[in-house]
């Protein structure tokens, strides 16, 4: 009820995607990442330290950008095919373990039918394509737009919530 009141008074609202629309069925993102180095080396793939090396390469990357995954990944095994081998099959992992929170896309879809702007705001190294894609798979529609972080280059913190304000005013207009 507080949040609902919340909302009422905004002019527009955004959600996030991860762990807030959906989730990953594992303890920690990270996980994810011993599930796609499992699949590497069940293809012959192997990285040494691969869990430590991904965090470590998002975490350095991301203090000056929001990469896309192929950029995490060149910065690991250097520009060749491998680094679109290895993103293509997070992706694939990631996805398989991805569930909807339903009673926050119910609250999600209550606020689309009340005719109020709804966005979608998250840090991602997923581009628009994919997180859409993913969207899509859990239908959740009608949101006015998503803002994707590696799309603008930028998160959350470092001014992507600014991108936002500037949509949603130029909306207003």
């Amino acid at each position: 009820k507080e949040l609902l009141d919340k909302i009422a008074t905004a002019d527009a609202i955004s959600f996030d995607l991860f762990d807030t629309l959906i989730m990953r069925r594992v303890f920690c993102y990270a996980d994810v990442f011993d599930l796609v180095d499992d699949q590497l080396r069940k293809q012959g793939i192997e990285i040494d330290d691969f869990s430590n090396k991904r965090l470590q390469a998002e975490k350095e990357l991301s203090k000056n950008s929001s990469p896309i995954l192929e950029e995490i990944y060149t910065s690991i095994v250097g520009e060749d095919e491998l680094s679109k081998v290895v993103a293509e099959i997070e992706y694939e992992i990631d996805n398989k373990t991805l569930c909807v929170r339903r009673d926050m896309v119910d609250i999600f879809q209550c606020i689309i039918a009340s005719g109020k702007p709804v966005y979608i705001t998250t840090d991602t190294y997923y581009n628009r394509k994919r997180t859409t894609d993913i969207l899509d798979r859990f239908n959740i529609t009608g949101y006015s737009d998503v803002l994707v972080s590696c799309e603008y280059n930028i998160g959350k913190r470092q001014g992507l919530f600014k991108e936002l304000k500037d949509l949603v005013c130029k909306s207003c207009d």
